[in-house]
Order: structure tokens, then C-alpha cells, then sequence
């Protein structure tokens, strides 16, 4: 299992720790080191992360003790808008793979949730900023039209920047940051999930999803939850000055009494199988639809595409030159049909590499798309 899973789970077992429920264990896997919970009955599983493994219980000292989330974002798709989804991924895709049909992603797709740390915390600062104060400012302008001069009022909105400073002592409530290594790519990939839907979690509101566990200790993410306590006191300290707009904002701070929960983010899981049998997922935003995924198309049914439409190549050519002989033996039409038959075998054969071309250019378009 992934060393900074275990590290989490161990860290945060503590008197109140919440024990799952009977149907739920703790899996983790031999390839990746991705640790989840999933329902019993959906074990074993493929691994949801690589689809590379198996899934395999986690027993002893390394199950997990953790606390249920705090928060949960519940799927905002529904079951026709998935669909459309894992259809409009599979549409389109000449050569496609075989392995890569709607019915297939459809079978696969299973519900994640997963997580992202809540921190709370007590905020003592000392601060100073410049803020700026909406006035305005009436000017009068000359303009002549219709051969006369006319006077205009013109009001003009102009900013006073004045200097403040003061004390803060705040408590802020669920702060986010990131509890996977991979929450940068994953939001380049889906998008970010508005967290002002949440909602309380409910025992048993994931009992039949996969949830994810961090691989990403509070320690570690606590640098990225600064900067929004900083812009959380920021607008707090303009709010408290009756300012319209602050600038140049410093503060020295210190924090006490934080506390750690997470929230669930849903997410759809699909993938397929290329050629050489590499896995190739699809994720799609539980919340907002947006998918990601690498459509690949298979060279190896281009080949075949290929060895057929030389056979018929072959067979042009073979008419062809059999007419050429019969022509000798005095019908001359003949030889006028074995030469249309050769040309024409000429040209189906320049059409055989048309399928490697199509499918080279594909997945050249696909990769300059992911790596775009």
C-alpha cells in the first residue's frame, strides 16, 4: 500500500474514529498503491485508478480508521446524461478498437468519490493594507452640435486609496486543500466542482459508490489552504473598512485549533483497452459532465483493413493478366478489359495505406489534445 496512505490513516485514528459499516472494506492496490473503500459485494475489483490490478483487502493495522467526511457533493448527473456522455467519447472514431464501444464503457462506469481535505482554524493577525473608497467627481464639458455650444454634465468614478491597519482574530470553517497528489491534474482535467453545493454527509450516502482515500497528509497540504485564509481576511478586513477595494495587503498570522475533515467529490470511472491491452480511462465530473479521456484508434484493424483491400488488389490484377492471356488467342476485347482490371487493382492499391494514415493522424490529434 502507498506509504503516505498508510501514514494518513494512521495519523488520524483517534477516540471518536468512525468504524465502517459491515458491508464496506478497505482495498488497496498491488500496482499503483491506490487505496479505497468499496461495497463488499463489488469485491474484487479492478483497480479504478490504473486498471492494471486486482484490488486486495487490506487487513490488520492497515485498515483504516478514518472519520466519515464531513461534507459530500452529491452526483448532479442523471443516468441518460452519463450515457450521452460514454456515447458522444465512443462516436466518431474510425478504426475504433475493439474493446472501445459504448456498451462496454457503460458495463465498467462505477461511481468515485474523492477527497479533499476541510481544515478549520483560528487566525490571529496583525494587518495593514491600502484601502480605496469610491467618490465622485462632476465635470463639465463644451460641444458644439447643431451650430451651438452645449455644457454636459459628466460624473466620473475615481478611487481614494487611504492607509489602514488593525488586529484580526477570526475562526475560519472549511478551508480546502488538496488530499490526492494528482488534485492539480485531476482539476485540469474535470474542472473544479463548486463546493457551495455540498451538503452534510449522511451515513450510508456512498454505500454503494468507491471512495478514494487521501494519499496526501494534512501536513503536506497545509501551504495550499494559506493563501485562501489570506484571501478570506483580506475580504473580511475590506468588508470591516466599508472599502470598495483594498490593495497591498500584508499580514504576520498565526494559527491554532485546526481541525481535519474532508468532503467527497463524485466522479464517473470507465475505461478501455487498446490494441496491446494498456488500459485508457474515462473520468467524468460527477457534478458538471465535463469528461476527459484519450480516444485511441487501432492500427491493428487498419492492418486489416489493409490486408483486405490488397486481396482485392491482387484479385484485379490477377483478372487482369488472365484476360492479357486469353487475348492472345485472338479475342481482342479481352486484353482492353485486362488492362482496365490491372489499372484499377493500380489504383486500389495505392488506396491500401489510406487506414494506417487515418489512424496515425488520429491519435496524433489526440495526443496534441491531451498534452494540450
Amino acid at each position: 500500500m502507498d506509504q503516505g496512505v498508510y501514514a494518513i490513516i494512521n495519523g488520524m485514528r483517534e477516540s471518536e474514529n468512525f468504524s465502517w459499516t459491515s458491508n464496506q472494506l478497505a482495498a488497496a492496490c498491488p500496482h499503483c498503491g491506490r487505496a479505497f473503500l468499496l461495497p463488499r459485494d463489488q469485491f474484487p475489483l479492478l483497480c479504478p485508478h490504473c486498471f492494471l490490478a486486482q484490488l486486495e483487502e487490506m487487513g490488520g493495522d492497515d485498515v483504516p480508521e478514518l472519520r466519515p467526511p464531513e461534507l459530500i457533493i452529491p452526483p448532479a448527473l442523471t443516468s441518460q446524461q452519463v450515457a450521452q456522455t460514454v456515447q458522444n467519447f465512443a462516436r466518431g472514431i474510425w478504426f475504433a478498437p475493439k474493446d472501445l464501444r459504448p456498451q462496454q464503457l457503460q458495463q465498467r462506469l462505477r461511481l468515485l468519490y474523492l477527497p479533499v481535505w476541510l481544515v478549520d482554524s483560528d487566525v490571529q493577525a496583525q494587518w495593514q493594507a491600502e484601502m480605496g473608497f469610491n467618490y465622485q467627481v462632476v465635470s463639465h464639458q463644451e460641444r458644439f452640435a447643431n451650430g451651438k455650444w452645449r455644457t454636459q454634465e459628466v460624473k466620473e468614478t475615481r478611487i481614494r486609496w487611504e492607509p489602514r491597519l488593525g488586529q484580526l482574530q477570526r475562526r475560519y470553517d472549511n478551508v480546502a486543500a488538496p488530499a490526492l497528489e494528482e488534485q492539480a491534474d485531476l482539476e485540469k482535467q474535470l474542472g473544479r466542482y463548486d463546493l457551495q453545493k455540498s451538503q452534510t454527509y449522511q451515513p450510508g450516502a456512498a454505500a454503494n459508490a468507491l471512495i478514494r482515500l487521501p494519499n496526501r497528509p494534512p501536513q503536506d497540504a497545509w501551504p495550499e489552504a494559506e493563501p485562501t485564509f489570506l484571501q478570506q481576511a483580506r475580504q473580511e478586513c475590506r468588508l470591516a473598512a466599508q472599502a470598495d477595494h483594498i490593495r497591498d495587503f500584508h499580514w504576520s498570522s498565526r494559527y491554532a485549533n485546526q481541525h481535519w475533515t474532508h468532503l467527497l467529490q463524485p466522479v464517473y470511472v470507465t475505461h478501455y483497452f487498446d490494441d496491446s491491452q494498456q488500459p485508457h480511462p474515462l473520468l467524468i465530473n460527477g457534478q458538471t459532465g465535463q469528461a476527459y479521456g484519450r480516444r485511441r484508434a487501432s492500427r491493428q484493424r487498419a492492418m486489416t483493413s489493409v490486408i483486405m483491400i490488397g486481396l482485392v488488389a491482387v484479385l484485379c490484377w490477377g483478372l487482369g493478366f488472365a484476360a492479357a492471356l486469353l487475348s492472345l488467342y485472338g479475342e481482342g476485347a479481352l486484353l482492353t478489359l485486362g488492362g482496365i482490371l490491372i489499372f484499377t487493382g493500380l489504383c486500389i492499391a495505392a488506396c491500401a495505406l489510406i487506414p494506417l494514415f487515418v489512424v496515425w493522424y488520429f491519435n496524433w490529434q489526440e495526443k496534441r489534445k491531451a498534452e494540450g
